[in-house]
C-alpha cells in the first residue's frame, strides 16, 4: 500500500507540474468494497446502508478503544451525517460525526473527512464528554451539539431547540439501534371473508 501512495505522489506531482496554472483538487474515498480511491471526480452518492456497511468496522474499533457502546457511536453518527464521511454542516462540522475544525485538532483528527479519523476522534471527545458530565448521556449529547462550556456555565440542557432535538433524536435513534423492532407475523382473521 505504501508503494501505491508513493507512485501517487510521483504522479501527481508531475500531473500539478504540467497544470501549474490550474488548481488540482482530488478526492480520497472508500469504493463500495472498501477500497481506497483517489480521483479527480467527487465519489458518487451512496445509500447511507452501504457507508454503514463500510464504516460499521471503524465504530466497533472506536468503540473498543474508548469503552463506548458500538450502537451509541452508531446512533450519533446516523444524526450527525447519516453516515456521509463527506457531510459539511451549515456550522462547519466535517465529517461522519460532524467534528468542527478546532474540536477535530483538539483531539489528534488531521483529516476530517478521514473516516477512521473523524470517528475516533469522535469517540474520544465523546468519551471525555461523558467523563467530565460523570456519565449523564444526556448532558454529553447536549456538549457534543452546543459546546461543553455552554453545558458547563447552565448546567443542563441548554435551552436551545436544536440541541434538544438533537438528544431526543439520538437517544431515539440509541434505543432503536439497541432494540431494533421485531417483525411479527399476525395469524389470519377468524372472521371469514364473504
Amino acid at each position: 500500500m505504501r508503494e501505491f501512495f508513493a507512485a501517487f505522489a510521483l504522479v501527481l506531482g508531475l500531473i500539478c507540474q504540467s497544470l501549474k496554472s490550474e488548481a488540482v483538487v482530488l478526492y480520497r474515498y472508500l469504493d463500495i468494497h472498501g477500497i481506497p480511491v483517489i480521483a479527480s471526480e467527487p465519489p458518487p452518492v451512496r445509500p447511507a446502508y452501504i457507508n454503514r456497511k463500510l464504516y460499521f468496522p471503524l465504530v466497533l474499533q472506536a468503540s473498543y478503544m474508548t469503552k463506548l457502546k458500538p450502537t451509541l457511536l452508531a446512533a450519533i453518527i446516523i444524526n450527525e451525517s447519516n453516515w456521509n464521511n463527506l457531510s459539511i454542516s451549515d456550522k462547519g462540522a466535517l465529517g461522519l460525526m460532524q467534528l468542527m475544525p478546532e474540536t477535530a485538532k483538539n483531539w489528534g483528527v488531521t483529516d476530517a473527512f478521514d473516516p477512521q479519523q473523524n470517528i475516533t476522534g469522535g469517540a474520544r471527545y465523546l468519551r471525555h464528554l461523558l467523563n467530565l458530565f460523570s456519565n449523564d448521556l444526556s448532558l454529553a449529547l447536549a456538549a457534543y451539539h452546543a459546546g461543553e462550556n455552554r453545558v458547563i456555565r447552565e448546567g443542563n440542557i441548554p435551552e436551545i431547540q436544536s440541541t434538544k432535538n438533537y438528544v431526543k433524536s439520538v437517544l431515539r435513534t440509541y434505543a432503536l439501534e439497541n432494540h431494533p423492532p421485531r417483525m411479527t407475523v399476525m395469524p389470519p382473521s377468524k372472521l371469514a371473508v364473504r
